[in-house]
């Protein structure tokens, strides 16, 4: 219209593009049970608005089942939504749900030995029974734990407080339970005491690594281990004591600990055979005298030192030409003693000796009669016997003197030259005599 009022008509059309996709909109989060989705209509926690049609064409959704420890068990709901002129929507509504305490089967309180494992593998473990989502195929992961504490410690028992923990895998409830596991430390131990042993010092006498201590197994509990020493003339006793507090009992005993002494020597033949004039001299020790050993302790001393040899002599005789000497010959120091045997055996073999007999005169009665003198036969060992041999050169006999003795020993002949000299013969007469005829 203009001034003047005239009037000018015309159509303008607008079209109108609908571009936007409906409002997908969720009336609850709260959780819920299985049931309540299960039961109520699928539309009842959400609402479809579109801001250019009035209504939505087509809704749809699909269900997915979840569970963890950080997001919870439940149901994913992812929904589409289309309006009449083809725009698309979608959102995801997710539902969390309130689930029941797990079923949890707990190990029961154990005592054990020391030397058994307290694992749970041996003493048990927490057992939960398996569980899924709204009985979907989805399982829930349900979690075990524990954490040891010892809340008593001593020498013969060891208490562990096993402190299980159960969260489901929805992150919904943490369950607690104690159990409790008793150690025993008692059990009868395999105590193995060192050998008798031989040591050459003081010093290796005290070095308890040298002559060795008591190996203990078989028990979780420190034993008491002590030993005390004393000596027994020359050798010390060590008594052992291993102590198990738990038990009360004592294991003991006593090892001998002897010293290396310095070897010696006698010089000793082992059998001998002499003259029976012989001397053997007795025997005696030869070379260094063995150290002295002097090791100091509180209840006495242990001391060792050379005594000496000793000799012990027994004398046998199988008959006159032979006699056996059996002698013992001992080497003493103050500790121990070294024995050696010798057998001497004494013979007969030496021959007697003649003495020389001088040249003589003796006159026929004196040869005959056994008058003459007759030579010193000389034996160490046994009685001798002479006899002679006379031949006759001339007016002069030759008498060859010989002598043995009992043992078939003979001496070398001895000679002697005897001068026969005469003898005027003695004729003794009667006195004178008167007598009658008749009595010639």
């Amino acid at each position: 219209m203009d001034s003047c009022g005239n009037i000018a008509k015309t159509t303008q059309e607008f079209f109108l593009r609908d571009s936007s996709s409906p409002a997908i909109e969720f009336t609850s989060t709260e959780s819920v049970g299985c049931h309540a989705v299960r039961e109520k209509h699928r539309f009842d926690f959400v609402h479809f608005s579109d801001k250019c049609n009035s209504s939505v064409v087509e809704t749809s959704h699909a269900d997915t089942y979840f569970s963890g420890s950080q997001s919870g068990c439940g149901l994913r709901r992812h929904w589409s939504a289309i309006d009449s002129c083809g725009n698309p929507s979608s959102a995801e509504q997710i539902f969390v749900f309130a689930l029941s305490e797990p079923k949890v089967e707990f190990p029961s309180n154990r005592t054990v030995q020391c030397s058994s494992s307290t694992h749970p593998n041996s003493t048990g473990w927490a057992s939960v029974a398996p569980r899924t989502v709204c009985s979907s195929d989805t399982f829930i992961n349900d979690i075990v734990s524990y954490e040891d504490f010892t809340y008593i410690n001593s020498d013969c028992r060891t208490m562990i407080r096993r402190r299980w923990f159960v969260a489901d895998g929805c992150g919904d409830s943490d369950i607690v339970y104690d159990q409790f596991i008793t150690v025993i430390h008692h059990r009868n131990p395999s105590v193995q005491f060192p050998s008798d042993v031989s040591v050459s010092t003081c010093e290796s006498l005290e070095d308890l690594d040298f002559t060795g201590r008591p190996k203990v197994s078989g028990n979780c509990s420190e034993l008491g281990v002590e030993h005390t020493d004393s000596v027994d003339g020359c050798r010390v006793l060590r008594n052992w004591i291993v102590h198990d507090p738990c038990s009360g009992q004592d294991y003991k005993r006593v090892q001998s600990i002897s010293f290396l002494f310095d070897e010696y020597e006698l010089d000793v033949a082992p059998s001998l055979t002499v003259d029976c004039d012989s001397q053997v001299p007795r025997p005696s020790y030869v070379g260094p005298v063995p150290l002295v050993q002097q090791c100091i302790y509180s209840d006495g001393n242990l001391t060792i030192s050379w005594l000496g040899v000793e000799v012990k002599e027994h004398e046998t005789r199988s008959h006159s030409c032979r006699r056996v000497v059996e002698r013992t010959v001992i080497g003493r120091d103050s500790c121990r003693s070294r024995l050696y045997e010798q057998k001497i055996t004494f013979l007969d073999r030496s021959s007697p000796v003649l003495s020389l007999m001088p040249d003589t005169t003796a006159t026929c009665r004196q040869v005959h009669g056994n008058l003459l003198s007759v030579p010193k036969v000389n034996d160490t060992c046994s009685e001798s016997t002479t006899k002679h041999v006379d031949s006759l050169i001339g007016t002069t006999i030759r008498r060859t003197w010989q002598a043995s003795d009992a043992c078939g020993n003979t001496a070398i002949p001895r000679s002697q030259l005897i001068q026969l000299r005469s003898h005027t013969p003695h004729i003794e007469v009667p006195p004178n005599v008167t007598i009658g005829c008749g009595q010639i």
